[in-house]
């Protein structure tokens, strides 16, 4: 202080300290840090639950709301002590906020890059008796379709699959040579109480 100034004067140079609330002002007080401390662990476990696909739509009302407290507490007249608990709510707000707008873009970001599972490989049937076309590299279903038709489980022949499947493979050559088509359709057929195999050619190659 100066000469002559007085300690009243000297105080009016800073800025006046609010002064402690008391009664139904500090009860109003309390109730709206204690709301917004509530309402800032509701957002943490209400993003959690939408990262967990539990609830479908992020919690905007909730954010929202949080900001409307923030900015009428930041209004009020507050002590040191209530704004210092005002700003680590805040902190925590803004961490929060923070936290949910990395998950977020590191979701979209994997979404993208995410790639569609593959269809599973729809598996051909074939009937030996309606017939079953043959080209030069014979599908094993259809060769394997084809003897079941033709010999069943197999036993009583002395002809083993792959010995089926390279007398197929021989005469769709033979029948392409003659004819020139490109495929030779097979079938089982039954003529006079026994099981044929049933050759006609396809399409013809031009």
């Amino acid at each position: 202080m100066g000469p002559g100034t007085s300690p009243a004067a000297d105080s009016s140079r800073h800025p006046a300290v609010p002064a402690e609330l008391t009664g139904a002002d500090r009860a109003r007080l309390e109730l709206a840090l204690g709301t917004l401390a509530s309402n800032i662990k509701e957002l943490r476990i209400e993003s959690e639950r939408f990262f967990n696909h539990a609830i479908h739509t992020a919690p905007e009302d909730l954010r929202q709301r949080i900001q409307r407290q923030l900015r009428q507490l930041r209004e009020a007249n507050l002590g040191p002590a209530d704004t210092f608990r005002l700003g680590s709510l805040e902190a925590q707000f803004n961490a929060c906020l923070e936290l949910f707008n990395r998950r977020l873009r590191d979701r979209e970001t994997s979404g993208r890059m995410r790639l569609p599972p593959p269809e599973p490989a729809r598996q051909q049937s074939y009937d030996p008796a309606a017939g079953v076309a043959i080209d030069e590299r014979p599908d094993p279903g259809a060769v394997e379709a084809l003897y079941a038709g033709l010999y069943g489980d197999g036993r009583g022949t002395a002809a083993d699959l792959e010995q089926f499947r390279a007398y197929l493979a021989a005469q769709h050559d033979a029948i392409r040579r003659k004819t020139g088509c490109a495929q030779v359709q097979f079938r089982v057929a039954k003529e006079e109480g026994k099981l044929k195999l049933k050759a006609k050619p396809l399409a013809a190659s031009f």
